[in-house]
């Protein structure tokens, strides 16, 4: 399935209660803040989720947004993560005509940042909560799937070291909040690596 063209980092996980996937996101963010995945042990039974994340590089113009949403649809996608989206209030509804209702922002400018959570129109979650806990870069959705409360962080970490620092202190913060009886999903873009090769362009 060909991706977006110019588009950065796109990666596929699977979510269960019995059998959670911490993907790479997790990973970065122990190295980074020591910030946790929480996974209640005992969880009631539920449809295995497929979650994506991908940094889209700007797709507040309709071509690269119909771009976008085409290669979601094919994905076939629980929830999705995008990263860098560049838009405003006046896009929102272009979107939502394209898409569906299920979609959530946090806007930055048109020329940085900016996510967005974007749930399957097969997944009819209830909305207990939406926080954008730093405008543009972490995006907090409380839902209720299938009587499992999960709290999903979309995140975009900055690429500069004094302020990713103060951006990943902020989250730990926030993360600290959450009840710890509930489940924990991080998506995004953390804008590190874990190791020095993955820095190396090819």
């Amino acid at each position: 399935m060909p991706r977006p063209t110019g588009g950065s980092a796109f990666s596929v996980t699977n979510y269960s209660p019995t059998g959670w996937v911490k993907d790479c996101c997790a990973a970065h963010w122990g190295m980074r803040a020591s910030l946790p995945v929480r996974i209640p042990p005992l969880a009631p039974p539920m449809t295995p989720l497929t979650n994506a994340t991908l940094n889209t590089r700007g797709c507040r113009m309709a071509l690269r947004r119909s771009q976008v949403l085409s290669f979601l649809r094919e994905g076939g996608y629980s929830v999705i993560f995008l990263q860098e989206t560049h838009m405003d209030l006046t896009a929102e509804d272009s979107w939502r005509l394209e898409w569906g209702d299920r979609v959530y922002f946090s806007h930055s400018t048109i020329r940085q940042a900016g996510v967005a959570t974007l749930f399957s129109p097969d997944l009819r979650p209830k909305v207990l909560g939406v926080a954008e806990t730093v405008p543009g870069r972490l995006l907090h959705l409380r839902v209720r799937i299938e009587g499992l409360v999960v709290n999903l962080i979309n995140v975009y970490a900055p690429t500069s070291g004094p302020e990713q620092l103060q951006f990943y202190q902020q989250a730990s913060a926030f993360l600290g909040t959450l009840d710890s009886h509930e489940c924990l999903v991080l998506g995004g873009d953390f804008n590190t690596t874990l190791e020095e090769r993955d820095r190396l362009r090819s």
